[in-house]
């Protein structure tokens, strides 16, 4: 069990980076996850991705990925896999073309400053970059008795 873990990743890149891929896996029960990425390149990346794989449940789960680069990337991916609950999710990403988010299982709470994202096993798109509003069609909206 992982009570606390806690990642800072700096990059910073002054040639053109055809292929980078930042991976984080583990199989263990996380209760608190804090994690701070930050990328910057000053030339054009060919593929640019973040996965975080998680085998089991995650009870509070805090990240912010800042991603800067004097050009437009041609592909940049953040990809969050969870096979099992998230009770609590804070998350803030500043700058990422395309988000990725897949939950096993239930989740249960979102607060978050992307304006819009889905999540692909469970069909739930967030539209509100100030509240946890949900909308889904096979999921009902969530309450304040549901968090």
């Amino acid at each position: 069990m992982i009570a606390i873990f806690g990642i800072t990743m700096g990059y910073f890149i002054s040639k053109t980076l055809y292929f980078n891929i930042v991976m984080l896996n583990t199989d263990s029960r996380i209760n608190y996850f804090d994690n701070t990425m930050t990328y910057s390149a000053t030339e054009t990346p060919y593929s640019d991705t973040l996965m975080l794989n998680f085998g089991s449940g995650i009870n509070h789960f805090d990240s912010t990925i800042t991603y800067s680069a004097t050009e437009m990337p041609y592909f940049d991916t953040i990809i969050l896999n969870f096979d099992s609950t998230i009770n609590h999710f804070d998350r803030s990403i500043k700058h990422f073309d395309n988000t990725i988010i897949y939950v096993g299982n239930r989740l249960r709470y979102i607060d978050s400053q992307v304006s819009d994202f889905s999540l692909v096993g469970e069909r739930i798109s967030l539209y509100d970059r100030q509240k946890p509003a949900f909308y889904s069609t096979n999921t009902p909206k969530l309450t304040a008795d549901d968090r």
